[in-house]
């Protein structure tokens, strides 16, 4: 129970010392209408690499504060994330080679529920604009590009 506690507070520091959050303040009944997302990669993506991306669900308005908002600091943390926030959020993980056409992706049954849904694209260059909100609209086209992140509804 201390551990938990004390692991929480670590995080919590950690974010306000890495200007974390993601967003402004959320209305507790706010609800995304997002549905459906799809995902391409160009030939020379993430600098030819596959390419780590999760879709991060998040159903606590309180938990928007302690997320990361850039994808370095998201991986880096990814685990102690996790376990820490619980039920509170839920991660769609993907790998995406480059050249990948337009995929759907899978997203959870309860995808109506949350009230925040973002993505973080681990590229290889630590400089690339790799965060996206996705909560907006109904769909969202991810574009993954040499180096950076392109987000679009779709057509």
């Amino acid at each position: 129970m201390h551990f938990n506690l004390y692991s929480t507070a670590l995080i919590t520091v950690a974010c306000l010392l890495n200007a974390c959050s993601i967003g402004d303040t959320i209305s507790p009944s706010a609800k995304t209408p997002l549905h459906q997302v799809q995902i391409s990669a160009q030939n020379d993506a993430n600098a030819g690499s596959a390419t780590a991306v999760d879709i991060v669900l998040i159903y606590d308005h309180h938990l928007t504060a302690l997320l990361p908002n850039n994808s370095q600091a998201w991986f880096a943390n990814k685990s102690a994330l996790l376990t820490n926030l619980g039920h509170g959020i839920k991660v769609v993980s993907l790998q995406i080679p480059p050249s990948t056409a337009s995929t759907a992706i899978a997203l959870p049954q309860d995808v109506s529920r949350a009230i925040r849904i973002v993505s973080y694209a681990n590229y290889l260059a630590s400089n690339a604009e790799t965060i996206g909100n996705l909560s907006a609209s109904k769909c969202v086209h991810i574009v993954l590009q040499q180096n950076s992140v392109t987000y679009a509804a779709c057509a």
